[in-house]
């Protein structure tokens, strides 16, 4: 192990400092904009960096983009597992929890099936069906830390992450008036969004803007959604261990170790609400950056190539699941 401050780490330090500054002098010019226009931070600091994608090629930031878009970013997955705590699933009871259970998984399954029928490899089909399933941008990026191969598959990633959070801002509008439409009562609607939309800040927007009391089922329903990306995770990785050549005890990643025992311990423990807050914020500041860096890493003829199939992917999947949430909500008349 190389101590940060021997010489060696320094050695580190230096190497990966340029590509890691530029990753975050991208974020901060996507901060800029986003509180400029009121939209999510993550395209904006994805699309900056697609646009200065030719500072790739510089031998010294490469080293610190390639160390920004893999291990900062598995920080950032390990710190969301102070955000999940048991108390979500008993706060909508037991239908409801088992009930997003069940739309996830399905979805999962609907999604990769689609994804691989596309022409995708497996690991992208799976990314691809965990952001609709899941969270949107930030499953897709925790998701395609962990599975092999997908260094080689990171502009398909930005595609996806690029769609995913184009269909939650969608829904975000569109969704609202087509349950009121449809005479969906407050507890209905806020079940269907919270189960459809990818993205927390979508689901947010689009619940809020119905009723207060809409707004809050939303939420509680979609951080169930959250809270099952670590047993996602860990079933990836007992599958991957089990199919790889290697014997003996499984090994999980330790970043989804981390993650786990966080989940684990702001479940059994009162952590303190600044802490949580931290984590939470600390974790989205770090995906930002590391979007910037992947989107840095990107082929852009591959983005624009794949562009199609994501949407149609993507687009299916989360047909899918908005007529099976609004299919599951029915039954709650």
């Amino acid at each position: 192990m190389t101590l940060p401050f021997s010489r060696d780490g320094l050695a580190r330090i230096r190497e990966i400092a340029p590509g890691l500054g530029l990753s975050v002098i991208i974020c901060l010019a996507a901060l800029s904009l986003s509180q400029r226009y009121g939209a999510p931070v993550m395209p904006f600091a994805l699309l900056l960096g697609i646009a200065m994608s030719f500072l790739a090629q510089d031998p010294r930031i490469r080293p610190g983009l390639e160390f920004t878009a893999a291990s900062l970013l598995k920080i950032g997955v390990a710190l969301l597992g102070l955000s999940i705590t048991a108390t979500t699933f008993t706060q909508l009871g037991l239908w409801a929890v088992l009930s997003v259970i069940g739309l996830l998984g399905a979805t999962m399954g609907v999604g990769i099936a689609i994804g691989r029928r596309a022409g995708w490899p497996l690991p992208v089909a799976t990314v691809a069906a965990g952001a609709v399933s899941i969270c949107g941008a930030s499953a897709a990026l925790a998701i395609s830390s962990l599975l092999p191969g997908m260094k080689e598959h990171r502009s398909q990633t930005m595609t996806i992450v690029l769609t995913a959070t184009a269909f939650s801002t969608l829904g975000m509008v569109a969704y609202p008036v087509l349950l009121e439409t449809m005479g969906f009562d407050a507890a209905q609607e806020g079940f269907v969004l919270g189960a459809s939309i990818h993205d927390v800040a979508q689901v947010v927007g689009a619940g809020y803007s119905v009723s207060d009391e809409v707004g809050e089922i939303a939420v509680l329903t979609k951080m169930i959604r959250v809270a099952m990306l670590p047993v996602v995770l860990l079933t990836l990785s007992v599958m991957l261990a089990r199919r790889s050549a290697t014997k003996g005890a499984i090994r999980l990643p330790w970043f989804v170790v981390v993650f786990i025992a966080l989940a684990i311990l702001a479940s059994l423990v009162p952590v303190p609400d600044w802490l949580t807050a931290g984590a939470s914020h600390g974790a989205r500041s770090i995906f930002y950056v590391s979007i910037a860096a992947i989107g840095l890493l990107s082929n852009v003829q591959e983005i624009f190539r794949t562009g199609h199939t994501a949407l149609r992917v993507l687009g299916l999947t989360t047909l899918f699941l908005l007529l099976a949430a609004m299919g599951l909500a029915a039954l709650l008349a």
